[in-house]
């Protein structure tokens, strides 16, 4: 089971909450760091440990071992139609390539399911969808596998797919590197305000995060369209 995400309200004012002008407090998870520099505002953390430094507490990173080549490569997400008032017509896809901390493609989706996880610049969870484990049959959801290279794809023809997601293909480049390609169609919480975006993929459980079968990227900046219906990372 992946951590849970619990919310909640904490109101009495403390003096780190509060800047020179006004003392409302903000502090949605309760955990006594106000939201402002809390680096897990949905989740509590007073302890604030971030282990891979990347700016997410390790309560709610979902890959929280960071090492050289986990930081994608050729990362890009599109997300479009989105803040149109049309509900369900919301697209996004994401693209790249990692390299795991294991150094070797050991990963098997179809008994471990996979994860994927887009967060605000907060660090705000806007898309997290847990894709379970099994083999694909009739309309899924379910995974495939290929070989020459191995890959893995998750299919979901339902409508609405699983948490929005109706695809993902994880394919092995060697060395431990990877190459993910991610489609979602739905309602997808991302507003222009949320940028620039953060994205990150775990190909299993939380034991494969753990392993750092995972890999994440911050994108420094996105382009939201004149409209605000369209976000290009990068």
């Amino acid at each position: 089971m992946f951590r849970s995400v619990l919310r909640g309200r904490f109101s009495a004012p403390t003096p780190a909450c509060c800047s020179a002008t006004t003392c409302r407090v903000e502090d949605a998870d309760g955990d006594g760091v106000c939201d402002a520099v809390d680096d897990c505002p949905a989740v509590p953390d007073p302890t604030q440990v971030d282990s891979d430094g990347d700016g997410l507490g390790d309560a709610c990173d979902p890959c929280d071992v960071t090492t050289a080549g986990q930081t994608w490569l050729d990362a890009r997400l599109l997300a479009r139609r989105i803040n149109d008032a049309r509900p369900g017509n919301d697209g996004v896809r994401i693209r790249g390539r990692f390299t795991m901390t294991p150094g070797a493609f050991m990963v098997d989706p179809r008994a471990n399911g996979a994860r994927v996880q887009v967060r605000s610049s907060r660090g705000t969870p806007l898309l997290d969808v847990a894709l379970p484990p099994g083999a694909f049959a009739g309309n899924g959801p379910g995974w495939t596998r290929t070989n020459g290279p191995t890959t893995y794809v998750f299919k979901d023809r339902h409508a609405g797919g699983t948490g929005g997601i109706v695809r993902l293909a994880a394919r092995d480049r060697g060395a431990g590197t990877v190459e993910v390609a991610v489609v979602g169609r739905g309602s997808f919480a991302i507003l222009p305000p949320d940028v620039p975006l953060q994205v990150t993929v775990v190909l299993g459980d939380e034991a494969a995060s753990r392993a750092g079968e995972c890999g994440e990227v911050s994108f420094a900046s996105c382009r939201v369209s004149p409209a605000g219906t369209r976000v290009v990372c990068p």
